[in-house]
């Protein structure tokens, strides 16, 4: 799944903004809700690996309720 549907993301969006305070307003509403997209302005903003960026998108995905494999 690479769309986070809409009543799913406001679940996860609070989580992410949390963990990852460089977000920008416009960072968030450029990802569309697109896990991939979420992945990299992490990575980028926060200046981690894309595999932690990863990490902290599927644990915010678990935490809202969604069975997650990856």
């Amino acid at each position: 799944m690479n769309i986070i549907p809409a009543e799913l993301w406001t679940k996860i969006e609070p989580v992410i903004r949390k963990q990852c305070p460089r977000l920008t307003a416009t960072d968030i509403s450029e990802t569309q809700n697109r896990v991939d997209i979420l992945i990299a302005k992490i990575q980028n903003r926060q200046w981690i690996s894309r595999r932690e960026a990863q990490r902290l998108v599927l644990s915010a995905l678990k935490g809202a309720g969604m069975p997650v494999t990856a």
